[in-house]
């Protein structure tokens, strides 16, 4: 569905939402990124709970996968999350999704320091 109506826009809008402007950011700032799912996922998680949509369901997804276990791996820092949450409304400007508004950025930042689960994977 989401090819569907990437088409009837004319680009990727319906489907490339906050999350895949943050890993984007990601991939401009780290001079390594990881793959690009992987960038997305731990994005997803962040704006599902700014949103507060579905965070649950997500959580439970990337546990029961075992997406958490593997990223715990990584070494992510959570300073180039931050940047990267400040640089993602820069990507594509013409776009507004959450991320473009200043007051769901700041949750995201609040989220990086006082997430249990975040504390977790981001160093």
């Amino acid at each position: 569905m989401s090819g569907i109506a990437n088409e009837m826009a004319g680009n990727s809008a319906p489907s490339s939402g906050s999350e895949h402007l943050i890993s984007h950011a990601l991939d401009k700032i780290l001079e390594v990124p990881q793959l690009h799912g992987i960038q997305v996922g731990i994005a997803t998680y962040i704006m599902s709970k700014v949103q507060d949509h579905r965070y649950t369901r997500v959580n439970q997804v990337l546990t029961d996968t075992g997406f958490w276990d593997y990223v715990k791996t990584l070494n992510l820092k959570k300073d180039d999350f931050k940047k990267a949450i400040e640089l993602a409304p820069t990507i594509k400007p013409n776009r507004h999704t959450f991320i473009h508004e200043s007051h769901y950025r700041e949750q995201a930042l609040k989220l990086l320091d006082e997430d249990d689960l975040l504390k977790t994977i981001l160093h």
